[in-house]
């Protein structure tokens, strides 16, 4: 089932499935599922090999400069990972003002910012 899981993955890459394959890892990466000793020793050096090629392009390191970089890069129609978008609004939404004093005035700076993340 591991593997075979791996292997939907692999070719949700190929489908452009950006979402299922951020699920699928998340999956495989819970506690209940990685304590499966016995059912880890089941898969191939070939599905850990493309198990840790997901995890490293999938990486939120470097605020997930490699999947951004893939991302940037592939063609339409695609399914992005919805989490970095929020992720991305919120701390948007959180670190800029609405408004700038001293006379309120809109802070048109952080609605170009928001509107970048969202095209």
């Amino acid at each position: 089932v591991l593997c075979r899981l791996v292997d939907i993955a692999h070719e949700c890459i190929k489908l452009r499935n950006f979402e299922t394959v951020v699920q699928i890892i998340s999956g495989l990466e819970n506690a209940a599922i990685s304590r499966l000793k016995k059912s880890w020793l089941h898969v191939t050096d070939k599905h850990m090999s493309k198990l840790e090629d997901l995890r490293d392009i999938f990486s939120p390191q470097d605020n997930w400069k490699r999947y951004r970089t893939g991302l940037a890069s592939s063609e339409v129609p695609l399914i992005p990972y919805l989490g970095l978008y929020l992720q991305s609004l919120t701390f948007c939404e959180d670190g800029n003002p609405d408004t700038l004093p001293p006379h309120n005035l809109i802070n048109w700076q952080k609605y170009v910012l928001l509107s970048s993340i969202l095209l």
